[in-house]
């Protein structure tokens, strides 16, 4: 749901084409002196120093144009590529070194954490394990102990727990989807009840609140540090989490399979606002704050829209929050070939929404599961099915609604 339609999103002067003419992967992004940095997949990295508007390639020294990830602390700009280790910069990547130590593996993530002696650590994530460098990266040793599964995709810390999930998930064998270390690294445990069997795609903290997205079930929290997790499904229908992102008390999250999809919760998941109103790429893969604005990696395009809209938005919208069930009638309808079934709940309910023909029998079954209270859209898009009249019918809890729509051919 785009619930205010003069707040838009744009694009930026960064347009980019992949080798075979389709859109490229804006896959990371980072934030140093309000320059704004963008790692892709298949032309290095580029910086901005005015909010998006112009663009520069800053990949002299980068032998590896693939970057997964991007991380920034007080002096050095850092790359971590497809299967050729990380880079460093100390010049706003004018200039890039390669670092030894995570030659040849694929680097996911960056990650420091505070240690005893007033510096800090710095942990990779790679397709090989954790691993960390007490020195801003010019050592590197590997810290696995526990972990089954190398494939780790993104870390997060909560104080001194340090936080893991993988990627790549085997239905043949039984992964852990989420690890613990509360000793730098030095073990790991699984910390798993509640997630599905599928792979973590983002973490992210606010407070003691630890949030994991998945691929295909949505987004979970746990707030005993990783002893059970619980689903905070947002509310929208596509389950596909990509990026997670803290702004202060608030957290974004965008989805990175069909539609682009950037969702916002100022309550810890109890509430989700859809905020991509005019994001018109496929797709979203990072997301990063610079200065007043939010910005959008896709494929296809980087976006950007000012976090003050945003944030208005939600507000008025939970100022506004349903007191009741409602069923709104489908539009367009008459329809062909897609339409848009609108609803509300007033409290967390288990919502099923299916159409059937005039006979009575289920044609096809739109939701079917656990949603937060709010306003909710369902897309249908029926193939294969004959014009004529047919039935959508909603039930959440006690309420139960039936709507007449026509499809046209």
């Amino acid at each position: 749901m785009h619930p205010q339609s003069f707040a838009q999103w744009i694009q930026t002067g960064l347009q980019l084409k992949a080798p075979d003419g389709t859109g490229e992967y804006f896959q990371s992004l980072a934030v140093k002196n309000n320059n704004i940095f963008v790692g892709t997949y298949y032309h290095g990295v580029f910086v901005s120093t005015d909010n998006g508007s112009v663009w520069t390639p800053v990949d002299s020294g980068l032998t590896n144009l693939c970057i997964y990830s991007l991380f920034v602390n007080d002096k050095y700009l850092f790359a971590g590529t497809q299967a050729g280790g990380v880079f460093r910069s100390t010049n706003n990547g004018k200039l890039w070194t390669p670092i030894n130590g995570l030659m040849g593996y694929s680097v996911s993530c960056f990650i420091a954490v505070p240690n005893e002696g007033g510096g800090s650590n710095l942990f990779a994530g790679t397709y090989g394990g954790v691993f960390l460098s007490s020195d801003e990266g010019t050592n590197w040793v590997a810290v696995n102990s526990g972990i089954k599964n190398l494939d780790v995709f993104c870390l997060v810390n909560v104080g001194a727990n340090l936080f893991a999930g993988v990627d790549l998930y085997n239905p043949h064998v039984n992964y852990d989807k989420v690890y613990l270390s509360t000793n730098s690294g030095t073990s790991w445990t699984s910390v798993n009840s509640g997630l599905p069997d599928t792979y973590i795609t983002s973490l992210a903290a606010i407070g003691n609140n630890i949030f994991a997205g998945t691929f295909d079930f949505g987004i979970y929290l746990s707030t005993n540090n990783g002893t059970s997790w619980t689903s905070v499904q947002p509310g929208s229908t596509n389950p596909y989490i990509g990026p997670l992102l803290v702004n202060n008390t608030k957290l974004f999250a965008g989805t990175n399979v069909g539609t682009s999809d950037v969702l916002l919760t100022s309550d810890s998941g109890a509430h989700w606002t859809d905020v991509a109103e005019g994001l018109l790429s496929s797709g979203v893969y990072s997301l990063v704050v610079c200065d007043t604005y939010l910005f959008a990696g896709t494929c296809g395009g980087l976006w950007r829209r000012p976090l003050s809209e945003m944030v208005t938005s939600v507000k008025e919208e939970n100022s506004n929050f349903p007191t009741h069930y409602s069923l709104q009638q489908n539009y367009p309808n008459p329809f062909n070939p897609s339409t848009t079934i609108s609803f509300t709940l007033p409290s967390k309910s288990h919502v099923t929404l299916k159409v059937f023909d005039i006979m009575g029998r289920e044609i096809a079954i739109l939701v079917n599961g656990e949603m937060f209270a709010g306003n909710h859209t369902q897309k249908w898009n029926p193939s294969n099915i004959s014009s004529g009249i047919y039935f959508y019918r909603l039930e959440a809890g006690s309420y139960t609604e039936t709507k007449k729509l026509v499809l046209l051919r």
